[in-house]
């Protein structure tokens, strides 16, 4: 991510005042690595195994975390999907890992009893290793099979993601003392999945900034400030951008200041244009005027998955000149910055 500070000039006096922005352009070429945070299953379906019945009560209590839960009575050997998952992964990303969390307890702990996690990417024709976890409890514990840099054994690709193709089977394991009859309880099993985007390059362009001309009277005057559209090429940055802006202080070089507190901006969702790509655009983070600081100020923002495009962003500006303002000229530093990220 590279950074650009632009100086403002800015001229208060009998003349018209005004100020530009030079045209700019930042780039970021490394993709950084990403996820989806934890999803929830919406559809189930017991699988063959045991007495072939899977979670047979309630199931669907399983698809949050929550202090509802699903049954297996007498489950040692049932099997049970859950899939839907409603996975967004960008086209072209690479699949780093899939993580499953698995929230789940025992009526007793006599024998020994465990449950295990296997994936599919092809609507359950074809299944992963499983993935076990052997900790027995009679009260709710949870666990994470998989991780940020585990695949299962296979290479993924995004589409093997979606709805259609992705599923987790879940499997009561008991044996020994009492098995036939061991019961087990699930709360949640939800899914992770970390992602690296195929990257992309991320630049902006800027527009000079004008603004209306002010003669000073002795009293605080706002004026408005306009720009043609900075324009954000965010063409194969599927992984989400931002756009951040801030500025200096006001300053004529002899100790006389305006704040840059009183440096206003808003980008209105309105003022969002798509040119080219994606439909899913960026959105404004800062609908409402608010005063720049020195503090990057995010004005515009692109989910994951969504923003893979280029567009039009125009602000808005709004400038205060207090009554005690000197003649001269003034000057400011304003960074604009894109970067990779939600």
């Amino acid at each position: 991510m590279k950074d650009r500070k632009v100086a403002l000039a800015l001229q208060v006096g009998l003349a018209v005042l005004a100020f530009a922005i030079a045209r700019s352009a930042f780039e970021v070429g490394e993709a950084q690595a990403d996820d989806t945070g934890l999803l929830n299953p919406s559809a189930q379906a017991a699988d063959t195994g045991g007495d072939g019945d899977g979670f047979e009560l309630n199931p669907t209590n399983a698809f949050a975390d929550d202090a509802a839960f699903a049954t297996n009575d007498n489950g040692g050997g049932d099997r049970h999907r859950f899939y839907d998952y409603s996975i967004s992964v960008p086209a072209g990303a690479t699949i780093d890992g899939i993580e499953v969390r698995v929230d789940w307890w025992l009526d007793r702990t006599n024998g020994t009893n465990s449950m295990s996690v296997e994936l599919s990417w092809d609507g359950g024709s074809t299944w992963t290793v499983a993935k076990t976890d052997t900790i027995e409890s009679d009260t709710e514990h949870t666990t994470v099979l998989g991780g940020s840099a585990e695949s299962w054994g296979r290479t993924w690709a995004p589409s093997e993601l979606n709805d259609p193709s992705f599923r987790v089977r879940v499997t009561s394991n008991a044996s020994g003392g009492g098995s036939q009859n061991r019961d087990f309880f699930l709360d949640w099993v939800a899914v992770k999945v970390y992602f690296t985007p195929s990257g992309g390059t991320l630049t902006l362009s800027t527009s000079p900034i004008t603004f209306t001309g002010v003669t000073l009277n002795g009293t605080d005057q706002t004026v408005t400030g306009s720009t043609s559209a900075w324009q954000a090429d965010a063409s194969g940055q599927g992984g989400g951008w931002n756009v951040d802006v801030s500025s200096t202080d006001f300053d004529n070089g002899a100790g006389k200041i305006i704040a840059v507190a009183n440096f206003e901006i808003r980008l209105l969702d309105s003022n969002i244009v798509l040119v080219s790509g994606d439909i899913n655009k960026p959105v404004s983070a800062q609908t409402a005027f608010v005063s720049l600081s020195g503090t990057a100020l995010k004005i515009a923002s692109a989910a994951v998955g969504e923003g893979d495009g280029i567009y039009d962003l125009t602000p808005d500006f709004r400038l205060t000149v207090p009554g005690e303002t000197f003649t001269g000229s003034y000057a400011a530093a304003v960074t604009v910055t894109i970067s990779a990220g939600p």
